[in-house]
């Protein structure tokens, strides 16, 4: 399977060990600080609208090929140059919707500080 944008944004901003090529999944990381990098990474500030799609397409990818999902046989993805489990699909997109929101939330105390100090 191949994945779109933004989740492909996204993933392909958090490879940072490594080469998908070499490495699979472990070619990636995932923690909150790369996440806020690239949600602030072309506005400056977080898109709603894209958080929306990120989440929406993660609960797509779990739905469709999570261990509850419909086929939930799980999948390959392309570009990650990676084969889940339907529960290997469930625990990286859970992984990913939490340090999205944790990515929000240092987004947040960063311009918060920005301000408080401008």
């Amino acid at each position: 399977m191949k994945l779109e944008a933004p989740l492909l944004n996204l993933v392909t901003r958090c490879q940072t060990i490594c080469e998908a090529e070499c490495c699979g999944i472990h070619a990636y990381d995932f923690s909150p600080i790369h996440i806020a990098s690239y949600l602030i990474m072309y506005r400056g500030k977080i898109d709603k609208g894209e958080i929306t799609d990120l989440k929406n397409q993660l609960e797509a990818l779990k739905a469709n090929y999570g261990s509850k999902g419909a086929s939930g046989n799980g999948v390959t993805l392309d570009e990650m140059n990676q084969v889940f489990s339907g529960d290997e699909v469930d625990s990286f997109a859970e992984e990913i919707l939490q340090n999205i929101n944790v990515a929000i939330h240092l987004v947040e105390e960063s311009e918060n500080e920005r301000c408080k100090n401008a």
